[in-house]
């Protein structure tokens, strides 16, 4: 039993020191609070280039981690934000940047989504108000020009004449 106990033990001491580097605690340079705001920053613009839809800062990965450490040690080499990701997109490609860059065919990632709000509130606007538009007509009855009775004369024929049961003579012919 105990020569379990030792082994186990001698085993996670041991394991410890042999340990691939990805699964040891990763260094972590403590930075001056304006430098860690920055590096906060960094964190959340720019992506990690093996995991879906995750920044470097959400991401476990070792590559996120390696990411991170760069940035740091940039930081405190006094390299600014704009030299840092340029870094990252030299190294891992324009996939890396959180947010599309404002040039080129992605330009339109930025342009057409404020133009679809603005076609879609224009199309509202237009359905409101042809809405309203109808209810206001329906509301008051049109005014139409009756026919005169000299147009109306062949149908009152005919409704007397179907009246009568055909024994009337036709109206306006004398018949009172």
């Amino acid at each position: 039993m105990w020569h379990g106990v030792a082994l186990a033990l001698a085993a996670a001491f041991f394991g410890a020191f042999l340990a691939p580097d990805g699964l040891r605690a990763q260094d972590y340079t403590e930075l001056p609070p304006e430098l860690e705001a920055r590096a906060q920053h960094l964190y959340v613009n720019i992506m990690c280039p093996i995991c879906d839809g995750q920044t470097i800062q959400q991401s476990h990965a070792p590559i996120a981690a390696d990411m991170r450490s760069i940035i740091r040690e940039r930081l405190l080499a006094n390299e600014t934000d704009q030299e840092i990701v340029n870094l990252m997109v030299e190294s891992y490609g324009e996939g890396v940047l959180a947010s599309p860059p404002k040039r080129g065919f992605a330009l339109t990632v930025w342009i057409i989504p404020p133009l679809v709000l603005l076609l879609g509130a224009g199309v509202v606007f237009l359905v409101i108000r042809g809405l309203l538009r109808g209810a206001r007509a329906s509301a008051r009855p049109e005014l139409t020009q009756m026919p005169s009775e000299r147009e109306l004369e062949p149908y009152l024929s005919m409704v007397d004449e179907e009246i009568s049961g055909g024994t009337e003579p036709a109206r306006g012919s004398g018949g009172g």
